[in-house]
């Protein structure tokens, strides 16, 4: 009978994981897909030696270096579900060093199900995994040692020990350490304090305030903005061992551990989330049809969604054509902020668009300042943006630099040498000579954000950067300011893209707001080349509006016109 409880416990265990993996495979791939693009392991000494500067030097190095290999779908949630199967094992052995008699498999998933809640999210590294499963070894460790008097002397030394290999995860070392010593509970709260103290005093010496000593290597502000969160993780284990030590029966357990698992994949479920890191990858592989066919379909509160809908529109040259097609942000939507402490997908899809316009001074800049906010100050999504930012930009002594890191990663090591080559022999590739086309020789970075500034750079110095117009002057509508429109229009886009007889409805139909007279209507209609077709049906607008008094129901069949979205828009103001 014995036998076959056992046998069963461990179908289920490997029935547990298997969901795991099938979770975290086809629910949820893109996010934890996602963490490579924000981390380079770089496999040069001068590199691997500042682990060794940081606390968690060990659960930093293994899980960055595990990390790098996520780009490959099947292998972010294999290698996710190896490490947290060396933190359920180590609790099994845990468990029994507790003289828990039955249960231990299970038992021992409770903790297991916080880290696959936690794994998925972006600001959760893998390192903190991994430190999990150091900190429940070297528990074990300890536990081995039979004299209590010795297990005490060496459970104060490998505290810090803990904490230099593991990080934040010494906690969860402290917690297990307790409960087997609760007898000697005067002996073991000495232990705890002295412990604590030298952890606190080695974050000190690594500059760390006590709050981020105890969450290392995770980074607070940044990578996990919920802190309370970090702490879930070590009460999960000593509810597990409180619970081995009470000896509850397994059904009891079972159904403990079920219900966390379902909580853990409830709260793992975030499509929009899923949606973003998705839509931000495949930009940033340049499957630029698989990101229109997502973006055209995003839910209209989606913004990542409108923003590339948006940029994949005007890189086919459409974006005047169909930007009213779709929902729009009148204050936003064409482009992101650029700024300390942003979102790490907004500095990703900020550097998209600003390539596709050709500002090439602020998406350097934009990719810099991502790279302050990298925990280990690299990224290897931003190393190939700022490898082809210098390239497009002609700094081919900076272009190196960064192709000689990624060349010493293993993932992007051949794309790098491939673009060592393509600089040596002098030929770009298309999509670089491109960027370099529709950049301005003489562009330059005054402003950061000022993206009608920085547009009007670009095109005094290469007016044929039609996507960049684009983008000013459809910005310039969403914001509802047509008298800058007019302007703009006037001098950047009239008679140098297409004919007149070709200008996207969309323009012509700003162009007719400020009419306020019946000569006015024909000294605009004439002088823009205003198609009768328009121009007849602005007529027709302002009789409906006149006779809507104020009702927008009036006018739903101006739907899809500028009049429309201005006249909506005021009224909803």
């Amino acid at each position: 009978m014995k036998y076959k409880a056992n046998f069963w416990e461990c179908v289920a265990v490997a029935a547990f994981f298997a969901v795991c993996w099938a979770w975290l495979f086809f629910i949820v791939p893109y996010r934890l897909g996602f963490k490579e693009q924000a981390t380079a392991f770089i496999m040069r000494p001068e590199f691997l030696m500042q682990y060794f500067t940081k606390p968690a030097f060990l659960a930093v190095f293994i899980g960055e270096f595990l990390t790098q290999f996520f780009c490959l779908k099947a292998l972010g949630p294999t290698l996710s579900l190896l490490c947290m199967a060396l933190v359920w094992y180590g609790l099994v052995k845990v468990l029994d060093r507790l003289g828990v008699k039955s249960g231990k498999p299970t038992l021992a998933l409770l903790p297991v199900v916080v880290e696959m809640a936690f794994i998925v999210h972006l600001n959760y590294p893998l390192s903190a995994t991994v430190g999990l499963a150091i900190a429940v070894w070297m528990a074990f460790g300890c536990m081995c040692i039979k004299n209590v008097r010795s297990r005490m002397i060496v459970f104060c030394v490998a505290m810090p020990v803990t904490y230099i290999l593991a990080g934040g995860h010494v906690i969860s070392f402290a917690v297990i350490s307790v409960i087997q010593n609760f007898r000697k509970v005067l002996p073991a709260f000495f232990a705890v304090l002295l412990g604590m103290t030298a952890v606190i005093l080695l974050g000190r010496v690594y500059n760390l305030s006590p709050a981020g000593t105890l969450t290392y290597p995770i980074i607070l502000g940044y990578r996990l903005p919920d802190t309370w969160a970090l702490f879930l993780g070590p009460v999960c284990i000593l509810l597990v061992c409180v619970m081995g030590s009470l000896r509850f029966k397994v059904w009891v357990s079972s159904i403990i551990v079920s219900l966390s698992w379902l909580a853990a994949l409830y709260s793992t479920y975030n499509e929009r989330a899923e949606f973003e890191a998705e839509i931000c990858t495949k930009a940033y592989r340049k499957q630029w049809n698989e990101v229109w066919k997502m973006a055209k379909d995003a839910p209209d509160e989606y913004f990542l969604g409108t923003f590339y809908r948006n940029l994949c529109l005007a890189r086919r040259n459409q974006l005047p054509d169909h930007l009213l097609d779709y929902h729009q942000y009148p204050e936003g939507g064409m482009s992101i902020k650029v700024e300390p402490g942003m979102n790490i997908m907004g500095a990703f899809s900020s550097i998209d668009q600003l390539l596709a316009v050709g500002d090439i001074s602020q998406a350097t800049g934009c990719a810099l300042l991502g790279q302050t906010a990298m925990p280990n100050g690299n990224s290897s999504h931003l190393l190939r943006r700022l490898s082809e930012l210098a390239i497009v930009s002609g700094e081919y002594n900076v272009a190196e630099k960064y192709l000689n890191m990624l060349s010493a990663t293993i993932c992007h090591g051949k794309w790098a040498r491939e673009m060592k080559d393509s600089l040596a022999s002098g030929m770009l590739t298309e999509e670089l000579r491109y960027y370099r086309s529709i950049t301005s020789p003489t562009d330059r970075l005054y402003y950061q954000n000022d993206s009608y500034g920085a547009a009007k750079s670009i095109l005094m110095g290469n007016p044929t950067g039609r996507t960049a117009v684009d983008y000013m002057l459809c910005s310039y509508l969403l914001g509802k300011n047509v008298n800058s429109f007019c302007a703009a229009f006037e001098r950047y886009y009239m008679g140098r893209f297409v004919p007149s007889d070709e200008v996207p409805a969309l323009y012509q139909e700003a162009l007719l707001v400020n009419v306020n007279s019946e000569e006015s209507f024909r000294r605009t209609v004439a002088g823009y080349g205003i198609s009768e077709k328009i121009a007849s049906r602005f007529i027709d607008f302002m009789d409906a509006q006149t006779e809507a008094a104020g009702d927008i129901s009036g006018l739903e069949q101006f739907k899809g016109t500028y009049w429309y979205y201005l006249v909506s828009k005021k009224l909803s103001d």
